[in-house]
Order: C-alpha cells, then sequence, then structure tokens
C-alpha cells in the first residue's frame, strides 16, 4: 500500500511522529503534523493519530479525557483515524505505481468493515472530555466480500471515500458516562517481542468477521503482542528494499517471573559492543539507543535529501548494519565493526581525534545526530527571560538534543533527585518546553571526571514535565478554602522559600486567582513579599477549555484532578575516572529488570591484547531506587561502602535518557 496511512504488513502505522499529513474534510483538504500515534481504549484496536493541524479545524489542545496526548494550540489539535489520513508528499504529488512483484499474498476484506473504517469514524477532537461518535447511517451497507491484493491497492487523494465527517459533540457530560476512561494503555508502550512461528506469522492477517464482534479493524494482524518489525512507523516501501532490522533483544515481558533467567543468554563476557582505543564514551552511548529501545531506529532509515553530507547513506548504513543488526541479532558487536564507525565519523565531521582519543557522550550524540543524520531536535525551549518580550508578543525559541541541568548548590542537600534538580534548572534558566519531548537528554550538573557539582543524584524513575510544558494546564498549589484549582499565576520569587530550593517544587508555586489573591498577597511585607512582582508570571497560555474542563466555578465535572504528564527513564551513563558504562531498561513496565553494560569490563593480553564487554543484570536496581534505598544512603555517607553498581548509578549519572511513553520511535 502506497500511500494509505495503515500498513497490511504488521500493525503499525506507517506515519511517523512529526510526519506531514493531508485529512480531506467536507471542505477540502487540511494539512497537519503527527504529534501522536497510539491506541484508545474505547475506540477498540485501530490506530489512532493525534494531529496538530495548521487550520484551527479542531477543538482542544491535545488533552484527551484527561490525558495530555500532545500539546497544540487551542482549536488545532485532533484525533483522527490512521486510516483516513494521507501523507503529504502522496497527496501533493501521487506516487507512481508500484513495480509488480512476484507477491500473492491476498487480504480477506469484509467491505462493511472497510467502509467503516474508511468513512465511519468520526473525526475525534482532542478537546477536554469531548466524544463523538460516528453515524453509520450515513454509509451505504453491503454483505459482499472482496478480495484485494496488497499491490493492487489504488492511491486515492481527493477520494471522498476517505473523509472522516465529524459528529455533532455531545453537550453533557453525563452523556459521557458510558465511554471507557480513556488513558494510555500497553499497547501504546512499545510492544514487546513474543515467541510466534513463522506459521503463525503467516497466518496472522487472516480475516476475522467484523459480525463476530473480535475486531474493527479491516487491517490490524494478530502479530499486535508482537515488536517484529514495530521498530519504525514507516513502511518498508520506503525503505527502498532495506531488510529490517529485529526488536531490540536485551527486553524481558511483563509477565516474566525470572527476568535473569529470560535474559540468560544474552548475559555475561563478550555481550555488549567490545571497547577499543578509548571508545568507551561511544560504546555506552550507541548501547543505550539500540540495545533496548526502538526510539531512534528511524534515524537509520531516513532517505538522504539535498541538505545531507556527501557519505549520508554510507555511514548511515554502518550504523545499522555493523552496529545496530549485530547488536540485536548476535548481542556483541566487535571492536572493528566500531572503528570503521569511527573512522567514518571522522572523515565526514569536523571533529578531530574520534578514533583514538577520549569525547564525551554528549559531543559524540551532537555530533551524530545534529551533523551527520540531520535529526529534528528533541526540545523546543521558549525563552521566559523578557518580560518586554513577552509582553509585546514576541518569543524567542531555541532547539537542541540535551539540556543541560544548571542549578545553584544547596548545601543543605545531601541526595536531590532529577526531578528535583530538572524543576531548578528550569527556573535558573527561564525557559520553558513549547511541546512534550519524545527523547530527554539531561546532562547531569557535573564536568566530566573533574567536577561534580552533587556527590550522589538519585536518577528519577519517572520525570514530571507537568509544570515546564508551556500551554499545559496546572494545577494551584494552595489549595485555599475558594480555590479555583486551576493555576493562572506562577512566582519564582516563591520557589525554594520554605523548603531549601534543591527540595522545592515547581507545582508549589503556582497560583489560582482566589488563592493569589489571600495566600501570596497577604503575606507579611517584612517577607519581602513585595519583591516577588518582577517574578510573578500570568500563565496566560493555559487552554481556555482547559479552565473550562478544570476551574471549580466553571466546570460542571465532579473530577477536576488536572492530569500529570510523565517522562520514563530507559537508560543511564556514568562515568567514573575516564571510563563510561550505562544502565539500561529491559522492558517498558515499572518493574522492568535493568541491566549494566561495560564496554572493557575486562582484558585478556597486555599491549596486543582486547577487552571484553559484559552485560550482567542489576538486581538491586529497584531496592537502590526506592524510599528504603533513600533512606540507606542518608544513613550511610561513605560511597566505598555501597556495592559497586548502585555506588556508580548514584555516585557517577552523567547523561539520564527519558522517552515518552507509547513513543516507539522517533522521526
Amino acid at each position: 500500500m502506497t500511500n494509505r496511512a495503515l500498513s497490511t504488513k504488521d500493525d503499525r502505522p506507517s506515519l511517523s511522529i512529526n510526519e506531514r499529513i493531508v485529512w480531506i474534510s467536507d471542505n477540502g483538504p487540511e494539512y497537519g503534523y503527527v504529534r501522536w500515534l497510539g491506541k484508545l481504549p474505547d475506540l477498540g484496536k485501530e490506530w489512532m493519530a493525534g494531529i496538530e493541524f495548521d487550520n484551527p479545524v479542531g477543538s482542544g489542545t491535545g488533552l484527551y479525557n484527561t490525558k495530555q496526548l500532545f500539546v497544540t494550540h487551542l482549536n488545532h489539535a485532533s484525533i483522527v483515524p490512521v486510516i483516513g489520513l494521507l501523507k503529504a508528499s502522496d497527496f501533493d504529488e501521487p506516487p507512481k505505481p508500484p513495480a509488480r512483484t512476484t507477491s500473492t499474498k491476498l487480504i480477506n476484506l469484509n467491505e462493511d468493515e472497510d467502509l467503516e473504517l474508511a468513512l465511519g469514524r468520526s473525526l475525534i477532537t482532542a478537546g477536554i472530555d469531548d466524544y463523538r461518535h460516528y453515524d453509520q447511517s450515513r454509509f451505504k451497507q453491503s454483505d459482499s466480500k472482496s478480495r484485494i491484493s496488497q499491490q493492487q491497492s489504488k492511491p486515492y487523494p481527493n477520494s471522498s471515500r476517505v473523509r472522516h465527517v465529524p459528529i455533532r459533540l455531545e453537550d453533557s457530560p453525563d452523556s459521557c458516562r458510558h465511554v471507557h476512561q480513556a488513558s494510555l494503555i500497553d499497547n501504546e508502550k512499545p510492544i514487546l517481542p513474543s515467541n510466534i512461528s513463522k506459521t503463525q506469522s503467516e497466518n496472522s492477517y487472516s480475516r476475522k468477521n467484523v459480525q463476530s464482534g473480535k475486531t474493527k479493524d479491516s487491517f490490524v494482524s494478530e502479530l499486535t503482542a508482537s515488536f517484529k518489525q514495530a521498530n519504525l512507523n514507516v513502511d518498508r516501501d520506503d525503505h527502498l528494499g532495506i531488510p529490517m532490522l529485529p526488536p531490540p533483544s536485551l527486553i524481558v515481558q511483563g509477565d516474566e517471573k525470572n527476568p535473569a533467567a529470560a535474559l540468560k543468554n544474552l548475559l555475561g563476557k563478550s555481550r555488549g559492543i567490545q571497547g577499543h582505543n578509548n571508545s568507551c564514551y561511544m560504546d555506552a552511548t550507541l548501547f543505550a539507543m539500540f540495545s533496548s529501545t526502538t526510539l531512534f531506529d528511524s534515524l537509520l532509515y531516513r532517505p538522504p535529501d539535498e541538505n545531507d553530507i556527501v557519505g549520508y547513506r554510507e555511514i548511515q548504513q554502518i550504523l545499522r548494519e555493523d552496529i545496530a543488526r549485530p547488536l540485536r541479532e548476535e548481542n556483541f558487536v566487535s571492536a572493528d565493526q566500531v572503528m570503521v564507525f569511527r573512522t567514518m565519523l571522522e572523515k565526514l565531521s569536523s571533529v578531530d581525534g574520534l578514533t583514538d582519543q577520549e569525547k564525551d557522550p554528549e559531543e559524540f550524540l551532537d555530533l551524530l545526530l545534529r551533523q551527520i543524520l540531520k535529526a529534528e531536535p528533541y526540545l523546543k525551549l521558549t525563552s521566559q527571560s523578557s518580560s518586554t518580550n513577552q509582553a509585546n508578543g514576541h518569543e524567542f525559541v531555541s532547539e537542541s538534543f540535551f539540556h543541560q541541568l544548571f542549578v545553584v548548590k544547596d548545601e543543605n542537600v545531601a541526595l536531590p533527585t532529577v526531578q528535583d534538580l530538572f524543576e531548578q534548572s528550569f527556573v535558573h534558566s527561564q525557559v520553558r518546553l513549547r511541546e512534550i519531548p519524545p527523547c530527554l537528554l539531561l546532562h547531569m550538573p557535573r564536568h566530566g571526571r573533574q567536577y561534580k557539582m552533587y556527590p550522589r543524584i538519585m536518577p528519577s524513575l519517572k520525570l514530571d514535565i507537568t509544570d515546564v510544558l508551556e500551554a499545559t494546564p496546572r494545577s494551584c498549589g494552595h489549595r485555599g478554602k475558594d480555590c479555583d484549582n486551576i493555576a493562572c499565576y506562577e512566582c519564582k520569587g516563591c520557589f525554594g522559600e520554605s523548603s531549601g530550593r534543591a527540595s522545592s517544587r515547581l507545582s508549589s508555586i503556582t497560583y489560582c486567582h482566589n488563592c493569589f489573591q489571600n495566600k501570596h498577597y497577604s503575606k507579611s511585607h517584612t517577607t519581602g513579599i513585595e519583591d516577588h512582582d518582577s517574578t510573578k508570571t500570568i500563565l496566560s497560555k493555559t487552554p481556555i477549555d482547559a479552565i473550562a474542563r478544570y476551574s471549580n466555578k466553571k466546570s460542571s465535572y465532579k473530577d477536576k484532578e488536572i492530569p500529570r504528564i510523565y517522562m520514563e527513564l530507559f537508560a543511564v551513563l556514568c562515568i567514573e575516572t575516564s571510563h563510561y558504562v550505562c544502565f539500561v531498561k529491559c522492558g517498558p513496565d515499572a518493574d522492568s529488570p535493568w541491566c549494566f553494560f561495560d564496554s572493557m569490563a575486562d582484558r585478556k593480553g597486555e599491549q596486543n591484547g582486547y577487552n571484553i564487554p559484559e552485560v550482567i543484570i542489576f538486581g538491586d536496581f529497584s531496592f537502590w531506587t526506592s524510599d528504603k534505598g533513600t533512606t540507606y544512603l542518608l544513613n550511610h555517607k561513605d560511597d566505598k561502602s555501597l556495592p559497586e553498581m548502585a555506588r556508580r548509578l548514584i555516585c557517577d549519572a552523567y547523561l539520564c535518557f527519558y522517552q515518552y511513553p507509547g513513543l516507539v520511535t522517533y522521526r
């Protein structure tokens, strides 16, 4: 299928995050960008796309039944069935008919269900508890069946058959009670590999009768529970015949009772990436990127364009075929394979010493992502430094792949968390996230081996980013008698007033209008509260529909709890005496095991010898990152008394990798 947004080869859409799309409305084509992909429980197994439209053709800002799936300006957000979208490139320039192939695989299609999927689903507006129902009576029903070859699928830009017509909104909250609570479900997280035989795979495309109630999706196969070919949100046809990478092998099923046994063949000596000649910074980074996540896989398939460097395709192929593929298929990458990659990097870049000198992981990542692969920056930051510019409506937007945690050290804090430092850094830097990032790379407040602001830092397994997002509704942090629930002011002058700066929370410095009048203005002038006028910020970008949904005065909903937006930790790079190692999470669940990787764990021979990499399970990870572990650390000040892996994780953390839940890959 050349231009349909849903792939028949597996359960994954052929769309990518941030891809340009077209939705055919009654008034003509509407353009936008894909900001979210996933499934919603109340809509069955169908893949949905969160779209940020160029024009205000939706309503809401990306908030769906208390879940902030993505963030847009008001009335620019909608959730649309993937099957109702076209790639803009296909719409603007219809693709050539695909070349004839020898494949004869046919798919049984029930015409009733195909029409229902192509036309019956309404455009679901990503407003606040906006539930819309599709009207099946609009469409002609038929009991006939047809058999359609994948190779015979016809492009249909400008065809009315792909229109998804908005249906009237339900006005009363009570009318929506029959709809199941919409929340991110397991299928929206990276799906784990399952042991599916070849026979099962070949039979997985057999058609289910829609009347049986077993499925609503014309193209969803029974490989939904598999991670096969799920590492990319693009069609294989777009890869010019490049074989798909296998799924990451370093992943444990959520119901596995013995993670160590499940990972047995993947652990031990000669596993991972073999280090050589100061390569540990690169080994640890690549292991974090490709051993247990598919987040970065799409970087390995993007076709070259006129802006790419000479040699782009070659180095992309080396990274894909000589690094990522053997890491997943054989669980081992030799040092000579890495050296080919290092040599090519040095040849194509402006950075010297990539084949023999020590480097920092962020220097390597910036080179790889920005200069070589030209990925879209993960972070879009808006500056709040100038009140004059804010008043004039000017907004400064910067883009980056990392965020350096700039903080002021609090001598009274012995064990800050990444969450503590993250929030303090955003206050200090006076910036906001413009949108939810797919990946958040946080550089700890340290500089190599020479300087550590805090001797210990506790990695936060979940990072709450709600209060640093620019246009997301926030709760009032004071909850007074007449509290309106939703915040409309923030006062950075109040940050750290009561409990010490490093342990403060941005959620404690927000005020609704009533609490601002009663609690902020009523403070004694001896506290210096009058000086806070310069640090007071009006939260002017709070979506209007969010105010209507969560305000105690304006909303008729009983549940007015404002949802929080989290990112999940999936890797930690650490440094000790110039040597980098990493920890990676082996699965999507909260209790998934963690492994430790060292590319130079052992060595055989002297000058002419070689290093032996090792991957081992970190069985006590959950203890050391729990409240009990924190208590132990606070009572035992001597780092030498800690077990080696615990000490490396908490004392040597250098770069923390976070991803947004449900995102399988990033364009």
